[in-house]
């Protein structure tokens, strides 16, 4: 993955980012970090990027000249004629550009997992009263907050974001579990955790961490978790309160609606209606939306809630399917079934399979056995018309639901 940061402050930045874990997905080609000096693209011979502000006012205004120049040698693309490339630039910002401000969007875990998916991300630090606001609209397509406080420049909350974004990079991070497992997974802080000696100032580490029972371990640490997370942000306690309610009525009908309420219990769903039978949850960092609904009329007061960047949409009733494809703009309708595996316990490589699905059940036994040792439910979306799967599937021990989901990409 690739980072720009366009800056006044290059060796901030660099100094900032090449040490430790994310110094070291440097070194191994894992990232790189392009710091870009805005002032090479002064056309002043002094380097001058500032002005005074139109209409008066206190402070200097960064320009916009230098600015787009900066983002053009980085984000412009290459076209033949001059034409081609500002028709371009005006109208495709192929590459994802991020405007730090605190009037931006405020920053999470879940953004930072949406843009981890990106190849290629720029970040427009300002100073001074900012940036000439004609440029930001030209380039920028993202405005992103890390607090509602001001900062001299934009430089420390860029070097936040990129830190943030390069440990959900594959192979940043040693345990690859990390990322899903710390703060904020779920929508609860860490637990505590504890090292050497076992005894520290009279205070011991919790004997059931020395028991060696992981299944007492991790409901601990659950327990734990919520405790901290009510203590310390009773905000995010209660989406997690809403959360474990909606899982605990889709479970209802566990194998139809596996897809929500793993959704939610991976901490990766955001709930946008949750009245009744209506629902919509949206995975933000997958661009994936999930809805059901009780009825055609509880159906059309969600049509609206849809956001504007998802790109496929998992249906759980047939009667939608018409509108959805026709505010979606979807081409493609495919009718799958939940598949899911309920069990805690792992399949044993010698699943027993024999013949020409042999192989596919040895890859559904390695996938079932790894999301379980994440802590996951196993489940998948199966086409209604491969039977020959869904009943290799139901050998190993799957459930496959009776009613049909449906998925809609966007054309």
């Amino acid at each position: 993955m690739k980072f720009h940061v366009l800056t006044l402050f290059p060796e901030m930045v660099l100094n900032g980012l090449n040490t430790s874990i994310i110094g070291r997905a440097v070194e191994n080609n894992l990232i790189e970090i392009n710091a870009v000096n805005i002032r090479d693209f002064s056309m002043d011979k002094h380097g001058k990027v500032d002005d005074y502000t139109y209409g008066g006012g206190a402070g200097m205004l960064m320009q916009a000249q230098p600015v787009y120049d900066a983002w053009k040698s980085v984000a412009g693309g290459k076209k033949d004629t001059l034409a081609d490339a500002e028709d371009l630039l005006t109208k495709d910002k192929s590459v994802r550009t991020i405007y730090v401000t605190p009037q931006g969007y405020p920053f999470t875990q879940q953004y930072a997992k949406e843009l981890a998916k990106e190849d290629e991300l720029v970040f427009l630090c300002g100073h001074y009263e900012g940036i000439d606001a004609r440029v930001l609209d030209e380039v920028v397509t993202d405005y992103i907050s890390i607090g509602d406080y001001v900062l001299t420049g934009g430089e420390l909350p860029a070097m936040v974001m990129i830190d943030a974004v390069s440990r959900l990079v594959p192979g940043v991070l040693h345990n690859e579990d990390s990322a899903e497992t710390e703060s904020f997974h779920r929508n609860l802080l860490e637990y505590p955790q504890y090292s050497r000696p076992e005894v520290w100032h009279d205070k011991a580490v919790p004997k059931v961490l020395l028991s060696g029972n992981h299944r007492e371990i991790e409901k601990w640490r659950l327990e734990q978790s919520i405790a901290v997370t009510k203590e310390r942000r009773p905000d995010l306690y209660e989406v997690y309160q809403a959360q474990e309610a909606l899982i605990k009525k889709l479970s209802k009908n566990k194998r139809h609606n596996i897809h929500m309420m793993e959704s939610l219990s991976r901490g990766r769903g955001e709930i946008l209606v949750n009245d009744g039978g209506n629902i919509l949850i949206y995975d933000r960092g997958a661009g994936v939306c999930m809805i059901t609904a009780e009825d055609e009329h509880g159906f059309r007061d969600m049509q609206g809630t849809i956001p504007a960047d998802c790109e496929r949409i998992i249906a759980s009733r047939s009667f939608m399917l018409a509108k959805l494809v026709d505010i979606f703009g979807s081409e493609v309708v495919t009718e799958c079934k939940n598949v899911c595996y309920t069990e805690r316990n792992p399949i044993s490589k010698r699943h027993g399979i024999q013949g020409d699905l042999a192989d596919a059940a040895t890859e559904a036994v390695l996938w079932i056995n790894r999301e379980l040792e994440m802590g996951h439910l196993p489940y998948k979306h199966v086409v209604a018309e491969n039977e020959i799967l869904l009943h290799m599937l139901e050998q190993l021990g799957c459930y496959v639901s009776k009613e049909s989901v449906w998925l809609l990409e966007r054309a």
